[in-house]
């Protein structure tokens, strides 16, 4: 999964710790989550992600999501969003609800 966030996005933020409460349950899974940080601080991209206790992988290139090269290829126009994608590279969901990623299974 990516998740493309921001330290100023509440929405995204709330995401963040709702993710983690299923992080296990995804991490037994198989199933891995990559955060696209789309600040363009770092200071403020490491103070959120330490805030939020984030415990995937979690870059930023330090860009808004505007000047993101990440973002711009999955077209991301508004955050959170968030994209499921299948080991072929396939998306397969964008945006899931918490119940459809703790139904989520790997092949």
């Amino acid at each position: 999964m990516l998740d493309f966030w921001a330290s100023w996005c509440r929405p995204c933020r709330d995401k963040a710790k709702e993710i983690k409460k299923i992080y296990p349950q995804l991490k037994a899974k198989g199933i891995q989550i990559c955060g696209i940080n789309l600040d363009d601080e770092r200071k403020k991209w490491l103070d959120a992600s330490q805030e939020d206790g984030i415990l995937w992988i979690n870059t930023s290139e330090q860009k808004s999501f505007r000047d993101n090269q990440i973002a711009k290829d999955y077209k991301v126009t508004q955050i959170p969003a968030l994209f499921v994608i299948d080991p072929s590279g396939k998306i397969v969901k964008q945006n899931p609800d918490i119940d459809y990623l703790l139904n989520l299974t790997t092949k």
